[in-house]
């Protein structure tokens, strides 16, 4: 009752407004649309970035109030920032939509009944509380070898159950892997090292990605390099923010903070570039908070991709061959957020026999955006067509990537395709041309 009430009132009305300088920097030109992933699906101005900039504008300005209509465009935003990436005028849009949704949270706004409950699921359970989403993982670690997914898509073919579920169920993460348990451990070369780092374990990563986080240690100690994983950190709070869940995700900065800070450590290594983005921005939500923004102005300082990282140092030049036709996938957060493009391909590209080639239109979103296929899988499922195209015209072999929403989102496309392409991490290929003793 009370969301309807407040979405006929006008205008913006908590702390988190978007603020009207970021506003109207946005001069309506149309370098974003050739870039925005729901603007080429849809071909909608409001399914565009200055689109809904626009709507921003109407809201502020209090020519309409916030209404379904207008929170449904806000929220088929994928959240890609290739926009920022292509705008000549420097619009935060990032910023802008996290503000949006941050004010959609606080005042209750809403488009579905489902949605709001899944994302407090999402929100308030599962990442912040990393014991429900082990729990979570084991469901699906028991849905794929009972063979589910098969019987999901079957019950489709025969109308049993709606295609959007289908679409659902079959992006889900399936882990295959064993889980990483390295927490608390301390992973030294076989040499003096000239680093000692922290990694960041995270949430998902550990759960789904083992192998790659245990080819980030070997590659790391192969470079002379410490790792220590704080026993206390958690999950980056990457999800939360996007989601305009501002309490937990001030709560999980600030847990990762003081879990990095205890240990001694010369940088911050993050192998998954959402959660690398985040991180570097900890400095930016904590701004306002006395006790913990010089802390959080450290930790993002410290913190480092790790392909940003391994590029900084002397790194050894890997030997064993890798006779396969690769290309790269550039992770959304990792291209258009940091700024970080060329050094994953450098890396790529000193692996002996590997066929390097580039793909159409590299920084197009894969379509995953965290919990962006659970809620629009129609749209999201049309984004990783268009980009699975883009790539199948140089007929790789493996797909390279440094992001774990991009590749579950690619690797579960390519499965249900009945594609044998490979996606890996860049590090998990680097990994594999070292020679160990």
């Amino acid at each position: 009752m009370n969301s309807q009430k407040n979405l006929n009132k006008g205008g913006f009305q908590t702390q988190f407004a978007p603020s009207e300088e970021d506003l109207y920097k946005c001069v309506h030109c149309g370098f974003c649309l050739n870039v925005c992933p729901t603007y080429k699906v849809t071909g909608l101005e409001t399914e565009s970035p200055r689109g809904r900039i626009a709507l921003m504008k109407a809201v502020h300005e209090e020519r309409t109030p916030i209404t379904k209509s207008i929170i449904k465009h806000w929220e088929l935003c994928l959240q890609c920032r290739a926009c920022e990436t292509a705008c000549p005028s420097g619009v935060p849009y990032g910023k802008l939509m996290e503000d949006v949704r941050a004010e959609l949270k606080t005042r209750k706004l809403t488009r579905t009944f489902f949605q709001d409950s899944v994302k407090n699921i999402v929100l308030n359970l599962l990442f912040p509380k990393l014991f429900f989403l082990k729990i979570l993982i084991l469901f699906l670690r028991i849905y794929r070898i009972l063979g589910i997914n098969f019987v999901v898509i079957n019950f489709v073919k025969f109308k049993f159950i709606p295609n959007k579920l289908k679409i659902i169920f079959t992006s889900l993460p399936i882990p295959t892997e064993k889980p990483f348990k390295g927490k608390g451990k301390n992973f030294s070369p076989h040499k003096e090292p000239i680093y000692t780092v922290g990694l960041l374990s995270g949430c998902i990563m550990p759960l789904v990605h083992g192998n790659t986080m245990n080819a980030t240690i070997r590659v790391l100690n192969k470079n002379l390099v410490n790792v220590i994983i704080p026993s206390n950190q958690g999950c980056c709070g990457a999800l939360n923010i996007h989601n305009g869940d501002i309490n937990n995700s001030l709560d999980m900065a600030k847990r990762n903070i003081d879990s990095f800070l205890d240990s001694k450590i010369d940088f911050i290594i993050v192998a998954s570039a959402g959660c690398g983005t985040a991180m570097k921005e900890y400095k930016d939500i904590l701004k306002d908070d006395q006790g913990y923004f010089e802390k959080a102005l450290e930790v993002s300082n410290k913190t480092k991709d790790l392909y940003e990282f391994l590029s900084m140092i002397n790194l050894e030049k890997p030997t064993v061959p890798i006779n396969k036709k690769i290309v790269y996938q550039d992770p959304c957060h990792l291209i258009n957020a940091q700024n970080i493009s060329e050094e994953p391909r450098k890396i790529i590209n000193m692996i002996p026999g590997i066929q390097f080639s580039e793909i159409k239109n590299p920084t197009t979103c894969c379509g995953s955006a965290g919990t962006y296929s659970l809620f629009e899988p129609k749209i999201s499922n049309q984004v990783t067509k268009n980009k699975v195209e883009d790539i199948m015209e140089n007929n790789p072999q493996i797909i390279a990537t440094g992001n774990p929403g991009c590749a579950m989102q690619l690797k579960n496309y390519l499965e249900n395709i009945n594609s044998d392409i490979e996606v890996k991490y860049v590090v998990e290929l680097l990994d594999k041309s070292y020679t160990y003793n």
